[in-house]
């Protein structure tokens, strides 16, 4: 026995030397590596299921409300939601002469003016389709009445009056200025100098054609006292002694389609007046007017 394994030890050795059996396992190895894939896993689980507690609450809904296995899960459920307002001026046109009718400017002023009051006849018939009755004289007493309470509400710090007779946009540019612990608003209504007047109307579609919203500007003409102090009671701005007279271009908006809508201050415009140019520095191009009171 002893002989045969020697035998077969001499035998084997001749065969197989040791430089081919190293090149052979590397051959072997390189050979697992690339044939060896992810085993598959099997489609039973050894592990028992377990109960879905919710599985008998959803047979129980099925059964009271059978229609509930008709709705379409794919398609995204309707919610509705209510647009209080735009957030923006539809139109930025004044009607303040600035060129003689004569020249190049002149004529493009009158033209756009004239394009202006088309729009304001047409807008206007939106308008007392939903306001009934409605007239531009009662309007413009009524808009400066607003104003005032605006205004009253600002140096007051009452946020619900505010709120009720000013656009979000508005009240939050309001509140952020003037509601500060550290600012005191001192303002004072006169007299009016000549009585307010509805200079431009537009009304436009929100969203849909059938969501009407109209912005009316009013200039309102009126005498008054504003001053801004500090916590310590020194002026910032203006004089509370001081009575000035104030040219607004006030813009009150109204959602149409809405029967509980009501008019509401939603901007303010400022007529850009042209400046003598200077040789000496450029002249800057004046920017875009934040919506306040």
């Amino acid at each position: 026995m002893a002989a045969f394994r020697l035998s077969f030890a001499c035998s084997s050795s001749k065969m197989w030397n040791l430089p081919t059996l190293i090149r052979a396992h590397d051959s072997m190895v390189t050979s697992i590596l690339l044939i060896q894939r992810r085993p598959k896993m099997s489609k039973s689980s050894p592990f028992p299921k377990r109960n879905n507690p919710m599985k008998k609450q959803r047979e129980d809904v099925r059964k009271s409300m059978p229609g509930i296995s008709k709705m379409n899960k794919e398609k995204a459920m309707d919610r509705p939601f209510f647009i209080d307002s735009p957030g923006m001026i539809f139109s930025d046109y004044l009607p303040v002469r600035r060129f003689f009718i004569l020249t190049p400017s002149g004529i493009k002023e009158r033209w756009n003016a004239f394009k202006n009051g088309l729009w304001t006849i047409y807008s206007l018939v939106h308008v007392r389709k939903h306001c009934k009755p409605f007239k531009l004289k009662e309007f413009a007493n009524e808009a400066q009445e607003i104003y005032i309470d605006v205004n009253k509400a600002v140096i007051s710090k009452d946020k619900q009056k505010l709120q009720d007779n000013a656009t979000s946009s508005v009240y939050l540019s309001l509140r952020n200025l003037y509601f500060s612990p550290d600012k005191n608003l001192h303002w004072r209504y006169v007299s009016t100098v000549t009585r307010p007047k509805v200079v431009h109307v537009r009304a436009n579609p929100v969203e849909t054609k059938t969501n009407l919203f109209a912005q009316i500007t009013v200039r309102i003409h009126s005498k008054q006292v504003m001053a801004i102090k500090d916590k310590h009671g020194r002026h910032i701005k203006g004089s509370d002694k001081e009575v000035r007279e104030v040219v607004d271009y006030v813009v009150f908006e109204r959602h149409l389609t809405n029967k509980y809508g009501k008019w509401r201050v939603c901007g303010k415009l400022f007529p850009q007046l042209p400046r003598k140019q200077n040789t000496m520095q450029p002249q800057l191009s004046a920017g875009k007017d934040v919506p306040s009171v």
